[in-house]
């Protein structure tokens, strides 16, 4: 079953309550796993592997809006260095994977002849864990 992108929402948690990054226009959820070559004279002239450590972030971006709670609790964890939680909420399939992460780019575009807009690198610290969202 094909589905739709916007129906795909990149959350910050604040206490027990998930608020939605305002003005979102994308997010990419990146996972990657280091391989291990495990390589020997009996490996047949090919090199094996095994997976080493995985890491995850996302990369989101949007229309900046001023008031939004949670852009400004993402500026105030960049700034300060703090890792926050964030959920990615498929709200097609109300799907939900959740971890915490530390802001590594937080860049804001000005441009004169269009929208303020911004854009950042969630870097995934620990696990990425999925579960069903509660209706």
């Amino acid at each position: 079953m094909s589905m739709a992108g916007a129906k795909v929402v990149v959350k910050i948690l604040d206490g027990t309550t998930e608020k939605v990054i305002a003005g979102q226009k994308g997010a990419t959820l990146n996972r990657s796993a280091e391989p291990i070559e495990t390589t020997s004279k009996s490996s047949g002239g090919y090199k094996t592997f095994i997976t080493g450590f995985k890491e995850w972030s996302v990369d989101c971006d949007g229309i900046y809006v001023a008031d939004d709670a949670a852009l400004a609790k993402l500026k105030t964890a960049f700034v300060d260095g703090e890792a926050v939680t964030i959920v990615l909420h498929n709200e097609a399939t109300n799907e939900k994977e959740q971890g915490q992460v530390l802001i590594t780019d937080f860049p804001m575009e000005a441009p004169f002849d269009d929208a303020l807009t911004y854009s950042m690198t969630l870097q995934g610290s620990g696990p990425l864990v999925s579960s069903k969202a509660q209706a």
